[in-house]
């Protein structure tokens, strides 16, 4: 199990709900996992980057590695920006670096490299352990805040825990869909573990009057 206190929590993502339907959609949750470092397609020099580490919190997707320095006699130096353009370290040619999480060594090839070469790091998603994590979950009304439309939760048993799979899986029945009037509701859902409640995910439900009705 990992710590709930490293949980990032996402926001906005929306879901569509119907009511001739159970609600059976699962939440992923997340790590990094493998990364790879390949050049980017128009570099002039060659060059290699060999990962030696990935801190689970690190973000997913694709981190870049750029020249920005080349002297003489001395190592090419570059920077490191995480997916988002933030950048997160500076190093330089030959030496190791741990930067947004990830540990590398960016070696020069036998082609020099020049300023603007670009080395990329793909971070790839692992699932992560949540087991012994509890979950709750409501829907209300924006223009109701107060008003409790629908709640599940891990004890009540309409929320079920993936463990190692990462996922935590509603399992709400139909009879309780059914009876949810058409709407757009807001949501939240709530992890909890080691003494601490933590947002995981935000966002809007939007419950759709169903069309097929299967016969009893």
């Amino acid at each position: 199990m990992t710590s709930i206190l490293a949980l990032t929590p996402r926001l906005g993502v929306n879901i569509t709900t119907f009511s001739n339907s159970a609600w059976i959609d699962t939440f992923p949750f997340q790590v990094a996992g493998a990364a790879a470092g390949y050049p980017g397609p128009g570099n002039f020099g060659l060059g290699s980057v060999t990962v030696t580490s990935v801190a689970p919190q690190t973000p997913l997707g694709t981190h870049q590695v750029e020249v920005v320095e080349v002297a003489a006699g001395e190592a090419p130096r570059f920077t490191v920006h995480a997916p988002d353009g933030t950048m997160t370290g500076i190093g330089r040619t030959g030496s190791a670096i741990v930067a947004g999480g990830i540990g590398f060594t960016l070696t020069e090839g036998a082609k020099p490299l020049v300023v603007g070469d670009t080395f990329l790091l793909g971070v790839t998603p692992a699932p992560r352990d949540i087991t012994g994590w509890g979950f709750a979950l409501m829907l209300r009304r924006e223009v109701d805040p107060d008003t409790v439309c629908l709640s599940a939760s891990t004890g009540a048993g309409t929320i079920a825990n993936g463990g190692v799979t990462g996922q935590a899986g509603m399992r709400v029945q139909l009879a309780t869909m059914r009876a949810l009037a058409p709407d757009t509701y807001l949501y939240d859902l709530i992890a909890f573990a080691e003494g601490y409640d933590v947002l995981a995910y935000t966002g809007t439900l939007r419950h759709v009057q169903g069309i097929t009705v299967r016969a009893s």
